[in-house]
């Protein structure tokens, strides 16, 4: 996205962040992770020059934060931390953002922090258990192979309720020869 502020363009890249389980934090992403594979997520890390700005809405302030491109990477607090220093998301409301320091423990010149709100999550919808088909009555071999001489594969299937693999399957089993591939294209242009 581009955000024009004061006659200068910004590209911002959007992002959306909740604090990881177990932590009062955000972290800011140091790249673009899609893809998943066996061997973890496929990515690509920013380069310097892809974006001036990131936006990230954290749901848990429900509010965005507007970090610095040259910042990517950090953590950003969402609670008071008393024991080591730390970067405080109040500093990163302002648009456009400057670049800003770790508060020390303790700071007296920052003001207390507004209470941070807690969205409540939706519950779940309950889990439906897949509501097994009914068990279909199979037409007999010959039935079947009337069926399969008349209407496609797919056809067959619609009018059983099974998939067309299925009826694929139980032509296999009875031992009827399945039509080629092409064949119904090439009745159509016969019949054309």
């Amino acid at each position: 996205m581009v955000a024009l502020h004061e006659g200068r363009f910004y590209k911002v890249q959007i992002k959306y962040r909740e604090s990881q389980s177990g932590r009062s934090a955000i972290r800011v992403p140091a790249g673009t992770y899609c893809m998943p594979r066996s061997n973890g997520l496929r990515g690509r890390k920013y380069m310097e020059g892809d974006f001036d700005v990131a936006a990230i809405f954290a749901p848990e302030l429900n509010a965005v934060l507007y970090v610095p491109a040259d910042m990517i990477g950090i953590n950003i607090a969402l609670e008071r931390r008393t024991r080591s220093p730390h970067f405080w998301w109040e500093d990163f409301r302002t648009f456009p953002p400057v670049a800003v320091s770790k508060r020390p423990s303790g700071d007296p010149s920052r003001p207390k922090p507004m209470p941070m709100p807690r969205l409540r999550r939706a519950p779940r919808p309950a889990k439906v258990p897949y509501a097994q088909p009914t068990k279909i009555q199979w037409p007999g071999k010959d039935e079947l192979a009337g069926m399969l001489k008349r209407d496609t594969l797919r056809d067959i299937a619609k009018r059983l309720g099974v998939s067309d693999n299925s009826v694929r399957k139980r032509c296999l089993n009875y031992g009827i020869p399945l039509l080629g591939r092409g064949y119904w294209a090439k009745i159509s242009v016969q019949t054309n």
